[in-house]
């Protein structure tokens, strides 16, 4: 992980001040260029560190820079203390022990400096969504561990179950989801972690490119997915309790909750949902029956009108 790499550097430099981009490299088995992005990383951060070029050059830490809780300010402390665990961090072997060392430094700080404590609570989780299952989590964390390629079965977007022999690159979590990043057949692939069926480690190895960067992948990954998200939106009017279907519906997709109604003892939402076309839409709201009302675009709406008047009068002709 690139947050990793970039603290070892760090005490690298702290305990050797200075070093070249070349040992750094070795030390952390990535390329020069890599290490002078990371240098790059730091310096943006605000941490004092310099390069010098030429015979007997390299990059170095200020002397007076020092790590540790006598050298944070109380800004710093005090965003320390009152942080907690995000929701996925928990299902990995490490929120355990992050959130011991949180809570040692959370002491620490609190009696050399006397910092209030704050009542803080992040909640990462997107609204009227439910946790999922991630079973095969921990066996892909083994895999990346030991460098072992894993025989893998997950259900696709279409759900077929897709077989395959993969080598893991790494783990993502966005909003309250575990994705993973993993290499087979020669190609890149996102794979949703609670659509992991199995997962086994198999005797093959493998090693992760230096010149790859899972945060910059991801990055890349997610600007083409929002590219090409889906264009056509329609504003609606659903009942309450069809909120989780219409969540499954969208993909992932943002819905723009505007105002509750109430009507003949029934809550109803209006909702913004995004589909991938306008027949996708049709198809789809048609299966919510009379759970929903469609009130734009009228063209949508229209559509679904007739196709209902469609099949009553196919049906008051079958039952003549």
């Amino acid at each position: 992980m690139r947050a990793d790499r970039l603290l070892t550097i760090l005490a690298l430099l702290e305990k050797n001040s200075q070093m070249t981009a070349a040992a750094l490299a070795g030390t952390l088995g990535v390329t020069e260029r890599t290490v002078y992005r990371d240098v790059q990383a730091l310096c943006q951060a605000g941490f004092p560190v310099f390069t010098v070029s030429g015979p007997g050059g390299g990059i170095g830490l200020l002397p007076e820079y020092r790590q540790g809780l006598n050298y944070l300010t109380v800004d710093e402390l005090q965003a320390l203390v009152t942080m907690n665990i995000p929701t996925p961090l928990e299902k990995l072997a490490l929120g355990n022990e992050l959130k011991s060392a949180l809570l040692k430094l959370s002491g620490i700080a609190t009696r050399q400096r006397r910092l209030p404590r704050l009542n803080v609570f992040l909640d990462s989780s997107p609204w009227f969504s439910t946790e999922e299952d991630t079973p095969f989590l921990s066996v892909v964390q083994q895999a990346i561990a030991a460098g072992r390629r894993i025989n893998l079965a997950y259900r696709s977007d279409f759900a077929a179950v897709v077989t395959l022999n993969a080598a893991p690159y790494g783990l993502v979590a966005k909003t309250n989801q575990w994705r993973l990043i993993a290499e087979a057949e020669g190609t890149l692939r996102v794979i949703r972690a609670a659509a992991i069926e199995q997962a086994e480690l198999n005797a093959e190895t493998y090693q992760i490119p230096a010149e790859f960067d899972l945060q910059l992948f991801w990055q890349r990954w997610c600007s083409a997915y929002e590219a090409a998200r889906p264009q056509f939106t329609a504003r609606v009017r659903v009942r309450s309790e069809l909120l989780p279907h219409l969540a499954a519906i969208s993909k992932g997709i943002p819905l723009l909750f505007s105002r509750t109604l109430r009507e003949d003892d029934t809550q109803w939402i209006e909702v913004q949902m995004s589909f991938e076309s306008f027949e996708a839409a049709r198809t789809q709201l048609l299966g919510l029956g009379g759970a929903v009302r469609v009130i734009a675009p009228l063209a949508l709406r229209t559509s679904l009108l007739d196709f209902a008047r469609q099949t009553l009068a196919a049906e008051a002709l079958r039952t003549d």
